[in-house]
């Protein structure tokens, strides 16, 4: 009777391993293609970030990854001093491969891909400015000063992104990052991710 049981035991564990390893194929080849996302943050600081992302998947089949993948995000984070908003528009790429297993998708970023540009900085007086300071950023905006500050907002926001993006990805790999129940629904993607919630991406 033992004999029986762990035997029966034995094609249970097997069927599910089975079926599980037919439902990773399955994601791994429907997950190819483009699908875009949104996210909103705001640091401690206040600092608020607005950022799309978009995922570029290529299914491979290879004994080692089912695919390799692009991810690009393009942003604007939004920095206040109390007079003025100044908001810095970015866009960053990153290569990586990725793997289905157990229904969750695992990226592994390749760090040395990692790209960051700093578009743009626009200068905006906030709604809680008086009257002098609007004439005051109209004089820096005239005379020059205002676009030597934003020339320095775009070197400094460019080195601190990287550097935040680059402790990011590194912190994901060493952890075996990976974004977990996902479902595809025609062209909707959903999973569910430590930090934000479950996450809805759409295919291009």
């Amino acid at each position: 009777m033992k004999k029986i049981k762990l035997s029966g035991i034995m094609w249970i564990l097997l069927t599910a391993i089975l079926f599980a390893s037919c439902n990773d194929m399955r994601l791994a080849e429907d997950i190819q293609g483009r699908w875009r996302g949104g996210l909103t943050t705001k640091d401690a600081d206040g600092t608020k970030t607005d950022e799309n992302i978009t995922f570029a998947f290529a299914y491979t089949d290879d004994s080692d990854k089912d695919g390799n993948f692009t991810e690009t995000r393009n942003g604007k984070a939004t920095i206040n001093d109390g007079e003025y908003n100044y908001k810095v528009y970015y866009t960053s790429t990153i290569n990586g491969e990725y793997n289905c297993l157990l229904g969750d998708l695992c990226l592994k970023y390749e760090i040395q891909s990692l790209q960051v540009n700093i578009d743009s900085v626009r200068t905006e007086v906030t709604e809680d400015a008086d009257f002098m300071e609007r004439i005051n950023a109209w004089q820096s905006a005239m005379n020059g000063t205002r676009y030597e500050i934003e020339r320095e907002i775009k070197k400094e926001a460019k080195k601190s992104l990287y550097h935040d993006r680059f402790v990011n990805y590194k912190n994901w790999n060493e952890e075996d990052g990976a974004f977990n129940n996902v479902d595809i629904d025609d062209d909707q993607m959903q999973f569910d991710t430590d930090d934000a919630g479950r996450m809805t991406f759409t295919r291009l």
